[in-house]
């Protein structure tokens, strides 16, 4: 999570619906400015497994090898 966000609601349905899913989750909503064009704002909320902490190195290489 960033640390300049100021929240005015909780994280605690997010947290439990990763719980609950069992998965890692990304929070988006469907609102947001004209500008950049698109149709998702991505606040920086993330939820991640250990098992998938660990995979995050790979997919920064992968990203890497393909620019």
């Amino acid at each position: 999570m960033a640390g300049d966000n100021v929240l005015d609601f909780s994280l605690i349905p997010f947290v439990d619906y990763a719980k609950k899913s069992d998965t890692s989750c990304i929070m988006c909503h469907g609102e947001k400015p004209k500008e950049p064009k698109g149709s998702l704002a991505v606040p920086p909320f993330y939820y991640y497994r250990a098992e998938d902490i660990v995979r995050i190195p790979q997919a920064i290489e992968d990203d890497w090898q393909q620019a």
